[in-house]
This record gives C-alpha cells, sequence and structure tokens, in this order.
C-alpha cells in the first residue's frame, strides 16, 4: 500500500492525489471561514501574508494527499462494490438487467444480420445489390458495436457481475487476459511489470492518474457534502434561518451531484485505462515467459496449459515441471547449434578453429586428470 511514498512528486502523484487534495482544502476551509482557526488560516494563506500560514496550508494538503494515495485500494473496492456500503444484492441485480438488456440488443442485431444476409438473395423492385450490401455493412457495423460496449463493460460470465459498473469495467479488463491467453491476470500482473519497458510503464500510469483522480473526487466530494450537510442541520437546529443556511444547503447539494458526476468519470476513464492494460499483455506475455527461463508453445492450446500452470505457481505455490515446458536457454543454444553449459570432461567435439596440437595436448592432460580426480557429469539446465 505504501510502496508508492517515494514517488510523491510526479505527475500520476500530483494529478490523481494531490489536485483532489487542494480541492477539497480549500473548500473545506471554505465552508468553516466563521471558525477559528479555518478563517484566519483561509484569510491570510489566500492574502499571503504569513509564510507559515502557506506552510501549514501545504503540509494539509499535501498529508490528505498521501492519506488518498495509501487509502486508494479501499476506495477502488468501495466503488467495485466488494464491501459496504456499495455491496448490494439489489444494486447488482440491476447490473445483471443492464448487462442481459446489453446482450440481448446484441442477439437482435445478429438476428438482423442473418435475415439481411437471406433477403439480399431476392432483388427487391426498385433496389440494388449494392444497396443491400451497404445494409449489412450497417447492420454488422451496428452489432460489433454492441459487442465491444458489452466486452468492456461487464465480464463474460454472469457470475462475475459486481453491483457498481465501475468494478464490472474493471473486471472487464482482468479477465481479458485469462480469456484470451489463459493467464490468470491479477496475479501474473506484478510479474508482467517486471518485463515492461520504463516508456510503457509510464503510459500505464498516465492512463491510471485520471482515474485516481476522479476516484479520489468522489470521496472528497463526498464527505464535504457530509460537512456541508452537517452544518445545515447544526444552523437548523440553533435556529439560525439566515442566508449561510441556505449556502450550506446548495454546498450539500452541489458535492453529492459532483460525487456522481466524478463517478461516471471515473467509469469512462477506466475503460480507456483497460486500453492500455489489455495491450500490456499482448505485448510483453512472450517477454514474461522467456524471462521466467521458458519458451512458450507452438499452439494455442498448449500456451493455455503453460499459463495455466504457472497460475497454480503464483497463487497455490505449486512449482512448476520444467520437463514439461522447453527452456528458453535450451531453445536458444539449439537455435545456435550450441550446447548448454557444456562441461570440459564430456569428450565432446571442440568448436572449429582448434589445432591438432591443442587437441592432443588437451587430451593428454584429461587422461591425466581422470587418475586422480572423479568424472563429473553436466547438471542439467535449471530454467531461471
Amino acid at each position: 500500500m505504501f510502496s508508492g511514498l517515494s514517488k510523491l512528486a510526479d505527475k500520476s502523484f500530483v494529478l490523481g492525489f494531490f489536485l483532489p487534495a487542494l480541492v477539497g482544502t480549500v473548500v473545506f476551509l471554505w465552508l468553516n471561514r466563521d471558525i477559528e482557526p479555518f478563517k484566519t488560516l483561509l484569510t491570510e494563506a489566500a492574502e499571503d501574508k504569513t509564510f507559515s500560514n502557506l506552510t501549514v496550508m501545504l503540509l494539509s494538503v499535501w498529508t490528505l494527499a498521501v492519506l488518498l494515495m495509501a487509502g486508494n485500494h479501499w476506495m477502488y473496492r468501495v466503488l467495485e462494490g466488494y464491501v459496504w456500503p456499495l455491496k448490494q444484492s439489489w444494486l447488482r441485480q440491476r447490473q445483471l438487467a443492464r448487462r442481459k438488456q446489453q446482450r440481448q440488443a446484441a442477439r437482435v442485431a445478429s438476428a438482423a444480420i442473418s435475415s439481411a444476409g437471406s433477403a439480399s438473395k431476392v432483388l427487391v423492385v426498385g433496389t440494388t445489390r449494392a444497396d443491400g450490401v451497404q445494409s449489412r455493412a450497417a447492420l454488422e457495423f451496428s452489432y460489433l458495436r454492441l459487442r465491444r460496449k458489452l466486452a468492456l463493460e461487464y465480464p463474460d460470465q454472469r457470475e462475475l457481475v459486481l453491483p457498481t459498473r465501475f468494478g464490472n469495467v474493471l473486471r472487464a479488463f482482468e479477465m481479458y487476459a485469462g480469456n484470451v491467453y489463459g493467464v490468470e491476470s491479477i496475479h501474473a500482473w506484478p510479474r508482467l511489470l517486471a518485463v515492461v519497458p520504463k516508456n510503457y510503464q509510464e503510459t500505464l500510469a498516465d492512463a491510471r492518474a485520471p482515474v485516481d483522480f476522479f476516484v479520489s473526487l468522489v470521496f472528497v466530494s463526498f464527505l464535504l457534502g457530509v460537512i456541508a450537510f452537517a452544518r445545515c442541520v447544526a444552523d437548523f437546529l440553533s435556529g439560525f434561518y439566515g442566508g449561510q443556511l441556505w449556502v450550506f444547503v446548495g454546498v450539500c447539494t452541489m458535492a453529492f451531484i459532483v460525487s456522481r458526476l466524478c463517478y461516471l468519470a471515473a467509469v469512462s476513464t477506466a475503460i480507456a485505462w483497460g486500453e492500455v492494460v489489455k495491450s500490456a499483455f499482448d505485448l510483453y506475455l512472450p517477454a514474461l515467459a522467456t524471462a521466467l527461463g521458458y519458451t512458450l508453445p507452438s499452439t494455442a492450446k498448449e500456451r493455455r496449459r503453460f499459463w495455466e500452470d504457472l497460475a497454480n505457481q503464483f497463487q497455490f505455490n505449486a512449482p512448476l515441471d520444467p520437463s514439461r515446458w522447453s527452456s528458453a536457454a535450451k531453445e536458444q543454444a539449439n537455435a545456435e547449434g550450441t550446447e548448454v553449459e557444456p562441461s570440459a570432461d564430456e569428450g565432446e567435439d571442440t568448436p572449429d578453429g582448434g589445432n591438432g596440437e591443442e587437441l592432443e595436448a588437451a587430451g593428454d592432460q584429461s587422461a591425466d586428470t581422470a587418475k586422480t580426480e572423479p568424472k563429473m557429469t553436466a547438471a542439467p539446465a535449471v530454467p531461471k
């Protein structure tokens, strides 16, 4: 959770956590500008009178930003629907109904394509074959658009549907590597990052930063709405019905609206982030297999079995049987026409370029050594 605390000045931290913290701090001070010491802190910081107050405000913003980053995992789990308050059965039923509606629309579009294909065989009066082809192409485009929308917003399996749109978008791209390659993406992801080039890691960070920004704003604005609501209740109970009460009512309403809008923006930006994550699996899975010391099998079926065996190792500490899969070092050596880690006393042919005197001297030396030392056999190459 605290692994990113050393990067408190990069653009991902500034966009994802510092800016929401700054907005939240300023609005909080403005809401409580009638209370000391918030009144003095806001006034003098705005007028740039006291350096110490500016320092206090900056440290407050920075601390809140660090807390947002530390709680980022928990905020994601809340918005995905894994924990209370969004882990509700009725919310999941709504998502299941929405997914069913999208699937039904895709089936209708598919049926329309089939009907158009049958109708195109019989030319209607006043139409041409070109018109039929164009109409079929439009139906196919509509069908593919619906299929893509469904693939981006929901997982394939019904039992994997979560109670929120945000959670289903994240789960949809988490399942991509498993559906396409047979890779268990959650546990393979930290290992994949080790072989992803630095420039692409920056691309991944840039894609996630807007998601972190909107997720942070969801909670910051919601918290500000709760604070404004508390001030409304306090003024109402105290009998104060002046203009300040209506200001608090307006701020409370606006904060909850902003929280909802930021949630929808987080869903949209999560889709874009997911495309970058899926591309990482497409581009660097072979590099991961090589880094683990293996060569990917040639067939798709065998590749899926390979990644399933690795998933058991990643999740359940079940060692991979190296005899079942080709070693990357051995494959490279075979391609180059050399042996993997040859032993000097195996009596193999020497590479081209040696002369007869060197061979005879080497033979005499090996004969003398054999009288005094036990013969060693070459150990099998161990996958890295």
